[in-house]
């Protein structure tokens, strides 16, 4: 109970905080990041369905396998010259304010919609069905991001429509939130693959560009997009916790409805601010004079 949470503490902040610039410094786009974290989940779903409980174990081994393999050349190199963290150091100015808001906003659709899905489909279907779940409506997103990208919209517009479409998503799963006679209600369902592929599909790409060009800087800071999402999810954390906390010191067995609504509703309010920071035209996406 304790080793598991310090293991996914450490990936999330030490290889999240650094892969995206990397990645930058090595030449790797967005579109290719996006297309191998989709294989990957198809290949961890598979995994799971074929190996079961054990999935797990290997799963640990292979990643234990990618720690040991050594950085190639071409990163070394970039990461030798510094050409990673060009991130600003000033995070007080006013394009630090606005790609905090825009990743953080992002983190806590993303975290409370995810959560939401497990707390409904574990208990249901245990970690097959979450699986499946979540490898079709990563594909699915995935297949919507290839098809948006062929309109060539802008950055606004697609920041626009991809809160839109979150907002239509997580409204459905909170119309079919809960369970019926001991299975998971296709409507909440509909609504998590609709909430995937904008988020996924469109907000994804948009929402590293945006926070990217906020955050352009010389402070040499590594990560830095990532580590202000991960502060927001946090603090969504740490709050839910407490009132979990509360809510099990004043009932003796809380319903998990009180945080699958709380969670849902709070996404949804994230998905508005963001549509009316875009209503003042280009402001959250254009870097202010510093």
């Amino acid at each position: 109970m304790v080793l598991v949470p310090l293991l996914l503490g450490g990936f999330e902040g030490a290889f999240w905080s650094t892969f995206h610039d990397i990645r930058i410094a090595v030449g790797r786009s967005v579109d290719q990041f996006q297309f191998m974290e989709v294989m990957t989940t198809i290949v961890a779903a598979v995994m799971v369905w074929v190996i079961g409980e054990n999935a797990g174990l290997l799963g640990g081994v292979l990643a234990g396998a990618a720690f040991l393999i050594p950085f190639g050349a071409e990163t070394r190199e970039a990461v030798a010259e510094s050409i990673i963290g060009n991130s600003t150091s000033e995070l007080d100015s006013e394009n630090a304010r606005k790609a905090s808001n825009t990743t953080g906003s992002f983190g806590m659709m993303q975290i409370s919609t995810g959560h939401s899905m497990k707390l409904v489909s574990l208990p249901v279907g245990g970690i097959d069905l979450l699986t499946e779940i979540v490898a079709v409506s990563t594909l699915l997103g995935w297949s919507l991001e290839r098809l948006n990208k062929m309109r060539g919209a802008g950055v606004s517009e697609n920041w626009a429509l991809g809160n839109w479409g979150s907002l239509l998503g997580i409204t459905l799963m909170l119309a079919g939130a809960g369970h019926f006679n001991g299975s998971i209600q296709s409507v909440f369902v509909l609504g998590y693959v609709v909430v995937v592929g904008a988020t996924y599909g469109i907000l994804k790409s948009v929402e590293i560009k945006i926070a990217d060009n906020l955050l352009r800087g010389e402070g040499g800071t590594i990560g830095l997009r990532e580590r202000l999402k991960f502060r927001a999810m946090m603090k969504l954390v740490f709050v839910f916790s407490i009132a979990w906390l509360a809510l099990n010191e004043i009932y003796q067995e809380p319903s998990v409805d009180w945080i699958l609504y709380s969670a849902l509703i709070w996404a949804a309010l994230c998905a508005m601010a963001n549509l009316i920071f875009i209503r003042g035209g280009d402001s959250l996406l254009a870097p202010s004079p510093e």
